[in-house]
Formats: C-alpha cells, structure tokens, sequence
C-alpha cells in the first residue's frame, strides 16, 4: 500500500470514513426531536406520513430498536480508530468513547424533544468495547496470514 506522510492510503481512508461515520452519529444524537401534541399512536403515524425525512423516521423508531443501535453506535468508528492508529492504546480509544457519550447525553440534556438516559452510555460504552475487539480479531487474522 502507497504511503503518504505517516498514513498508507488504506489508513487515510478508514480515518476518513470513521469521521464521516461520527458525523452522521452526531446529527442523528443531537437532531432535535419535535414534541407532539398528543400521545396517541396514530397522530404519530400521520406526522411520520407528513414528515417523511430519514431522520424522524430514525428519531422515532421504537425503542428496542433505538436500544440496539445504542449498543452497536460506537462499534464501526471504534474498530476503525484502532485500524488507522494500531499502536494507541485500546483504552485510551475506550476513554475517548466513552467521553464522547457522555457529552453527547449531556448536550442531549438541552436539545428539545431529547432524552439523556445513563443505560445509553453504557451501551455506548459496550460498543465502543465491541469495536475495539472486532479491530484486534482483525489485526491477529492479519498477522497470521
């Protein structure tokens, strides 16, 4: 693989996608959540019909759904921060997750419509967890070929 300064094109790429990836985590965390007037399941149905974008279809998925992309948010831009910088210590990957959950929940806090839930930071935290494994399977099959 060609290399440019300190990073292949390989590690450029993956460092790139993760960026994006966290991006797009970021505007769909912190998008504001519009509060409907009513509780009843057909008033959401009819503003999910009217507001057909992605992101409220995202922000009003049901909640086991929510609750297992929380557990695996983290996991594609953990593995690939471990894939570009192999030699950083997987903890201090970890603890960057980890802070950045926490901020996410916090800002959450102040954004319309948003819940902060200490349960998403730990799932967060597990996938995170999970990234940081699957880049070091990764790393061992790559070693032994």
């Amino acid at each position: 693989m060609k290399e440019i300064g300190r990073f292949t094109t390989l590690s450029k790429v993956l460092l790139t996608s993760a960026v994006i990836y966290l991006a797009i985590v970021l505007l769909f965390v912190l998008f504001p959540r519009p509060i409907l007037e009513s509780a009843d399941p057909s008033a959401l149905q009819n503003f999910l019909i009217n507001h057909s974008g992605i992101f409220y279809k995202i922000l009003y998925a049901d909640s086991s759904t929510i609750s297992v992309s929380n557990f695996f948010l983290f996991t594609p831009a953990a593995a690939l921060m471990k894939l570009v910088f192999p030699t950083l210590k997987s903890s201090y990957i970890f603890i960057g997750f980890l802070l950045l959950s926490l901020a996410i929940e916090a800002v959450q806090l102040l954004i319309p419509g948003r819940v902060s839930d200490w349960r998403d930071l730990l799932a967060n935290g597990v996938s995170g967890g999970i990234g940081l494994i699957s880049a070091m399977l990764i790393g061992v099959i790559k070693r032994k070929k």
